[in-house]
């Protein structure tokens, strides 16, 4: 007899509340514009007697995920929480985080989808997602292209700040590419 299949629940069954309070006061620091919050606003905020606030916010100073400055009480984001986010991203494979989106979007569009990051005036593609069409286009993972006659170069140079673009074009040695443009149509 087949065993069937349990259903997780959506919400897990616990929770532990003063983790649950403790990352609401690192996560309600990061959102404050000046990048901190004294005491008596953690414990407004989250709703917490001030020496509840007071100690989460103690224990977080000590592993170094929350700091004060040296002339004020007012707790900022810790540096320890930086360097747990460099150790997130040392396991994050881009390239795998990426394509079921780009699968998506090949799918909906009927395109071939590419993932690539700029490397000076030239676009290097890392990933891609071919369309289910006879034709397709023949790039090669791990090529590049100038930046100002791709598709994908072009929406990168959209997305980045003016200054940058005029770096960037004016580092490009700009040429006819032949196998990139259409030709004049006959007369």
């Amino acid at each position: 007899m087949m065993k069937r299949a349990v259903k997780r629940p959506t919400k897990p069954p616990y929770k532990v509340q003063v983790l649950d309070r403790a990352i609401n006061i690192i996560e309600f620091i990061g959102q404050q514009t000046t990048g901190e919050a004294g005491l008596r606003e953690l414990s407004a905020a989250m709703k917490l007697h001030k020496t509840t606030a007071h100690r989460i916010a103690h224990v977080l100073e000590s592993r170094g995920l929350l700091r004060r400055g040296r002339d004020s009480s007012r707790y900022r984001l810790g540096l320890h929480l930086y360097d747990l986010g460099c150790q997130a991203l040392d396991h994050v494979n881009i390239r795998d985080e990426a394509r079921p989106f780009m699968t998506r979007v090949a799918l909906e569009v009927g395109e071939t989808v590419h993932l690539a990051v700029l490397d000076r005036t030239e676009v290097l593609y890392i990933e891609r997602v071919e369309a289910q069409r006879s034709l397709t286009m023949g790039s090669k993972l791990g090529g590049r292209n100038p930046v100002y006659c791709t598709a994908l170069g072009k929406a990168i140079l959209a997305y980045s700040p003016d200054i940058e673009v005029e770096q960037i074009l004016a580092a490009c040695r700009m040429e006819a590419r032949p196998e990139t443009h259409l030709p004049a149509p006959l007369p």
